[in-house]
């Protein structure tokens, strides 16, 4: 009898408690735009701008326009004054005369342009007509606009308006970008917690009995599709798989537990599971692509028999397995297991093909998805999978821990803990 390891019930449980990460997803937009919104609307009811100039009828002249303009005005009688009221207030422009005693506007908006808080003032610039390149120079060093002497009241409204709606626009960018990045770390962490639960669902490593295993899985900087697993089917047949969902996030993670819960729990109708053709064929027309939103996913999956010490096997569109048979006289040899197969959800009704191999003294077995070595190194070059094949060979010949020191060295060769793709990769030693 074949022994289910799960019921349809903790399947339908999986998905539920995976799916709570999806559902932030859609709130990010809505939330920027009302959050967003909000804070720029309490900031636009009133305006306070500064008008510097050591010339009372200037400050005067320029008060009364303003202040009509619905705008609350204070004045300054010079720069080192304005500096002042500036470190004690907010303004949201400045109206900055350039040629003043003690501290004239150049040195003003200079002083202002080199601190973190106040560059983003915007300040227009008050100068005579034949002054232009003292404007000019104002300009390049961060002022917004000039107001050329004597004051045109149309213009003066127009150059204001448009300085406060850039100010307006560049703090409702700013508000939006610090909401997005809110929401981002929220979604973070849930796809955080959700990389941690796929791992919960993986097995744990056998260290005892004739079969033992190992592996290491480490998720991506997406969450991504990568998962596998092994049980004993029945008292003498032990099945080993892995698969890798195409693209990453939480539908290709759903999808990804899915599969793996169907073939941990035997609900594939008229399947017998100890034959890897039958278990392709039916994973194939349960999970077409066109209704996992266009997902499809590799898969490598094999059955030992440890009576006859045979192991069958079928690959779809995944890497081929490594083989070491008798691998511990140091004389082994390697066999890559893989059947020509398209991926798993593509087309319908496929007739998959199945491979069979003994397995001879104490050997070892290792299935991969393809994150393991396509690995961009430090010059921009990937990681061949001929270079991985060499390494898994070297390891082994100097029997090293094979699966921690192909973790170590491809971090070493990207630099990063943290890699692009999912690295998962077992280890099964046949006693």
């Amino acid at each position: 009898m074949i022994k289910p390891s799960v019921t349809e019930k903790e399947n339908k449980e999986t998905e539920i408690k995976i799916s709570v990460t999806s559902s932030l997803i859609p709130e990010i937009s809505k939330t920027v735009s009302q959050r967003g919104e909000d804070i720029i609307r309490a900031k636009e009811s009133t305006n306070t701008l500064l008008v510097v100039d050591d010339n009372e009828d200037n400050r005067r002249v320029l008060s009364q326009h303003l202040e009509r303009q619905g705008h609350k005005v204070l004045v300054a009688e010079n720069g080192r004054q304005a500096l002042e009221m500036i470190k004690k207030q907010k303004f949201d422009l400045l109206l900055l005369d350039i040629m003043m005693p003690e501290m004239n506007g150049f040195q003003v908006l200079q002083y202002l342009k080199s601190k973190y808080t106040w560059r983003h003032i915007p300040v227009i610039m008050i100068s005579a007509l034949d002054d232009m390149e003292s404007v000019v120079k104002c300009i390049e060093m961060g002022a917004e606009d000039y107001l050329p002497k004597p004051f045109d009241p149309v213009l003066l409204k127009a150059r204001i308006s448009a300085c406060l709606e850039k100010k307006r626009l560049r703090e409702k960018e700013i508000a939006y970008l610090v909401q997005i990045k809110e929401i981002l770390g929220k979604l973070n962490n849930e796809l955080a917690q959700a990389a941690d639960y796929v791992k919960t669902l993986l097995p744990k490593p056998i260290t005892e009995g004739i079969i033992r295993t190992d592996w290491r899985f480490i998720p991506s900087t997406s969450l991504g599709g990568d998962s596998f697993g092994y049980h004993w089917l029945d008292d003498d047949n032990f099945a080993i798989y892995l698969l890798d969902v195409s693209g990453h996030g939480v539908g290709a993670a759903l999808l990804s537990i899915s599969v793996i819960n169907v073939l941990r729990s035997h609900t594939l109708p008229g399947t017998d599971f100890r034959k890897p053709d039958q278990v392709l064929s039916a994973l194939n027309n349960t999970f077409p692509m066109e209704q996992h939103n266009n997902m499809y996913f590799s898969i490598w999956y094999g059955v030992f028999n440890k009576l006859s010490r045979n192991l069958e096997y079928a690959s779809a569109g995944h890497p081929p397995a490594l083989l070491f048979t008798d691998a511990s006289s140091g004389k082994f040899q390697l066999e890559e297991l893989r059947t020509q197969n398209l991926f798993i959800g593509c087309l319908p009704n496929l007739n998959f093909k199945k491979g069979i191999c003994k397995v001879e003294g104490p050997s070892r077995l290792y299935i991969f998805s393809d994150g393991v070595y396509e690995i961009t190194k430090e010059d921009g070059k990937v990681w061949e999978f001929e270079e991985f094949v060499e390494f898994m060979v070297q390891t082994t010949v100097k029997n090293r821990s094979v699966i921690e020191s192909l973790l170590k060295y491809v971090q070493e060769l990207s630099k990063t803990k943290t890699l692009d793709d999912d690295f998962s990769i077992m280890e099964v030693i046949f006693k």
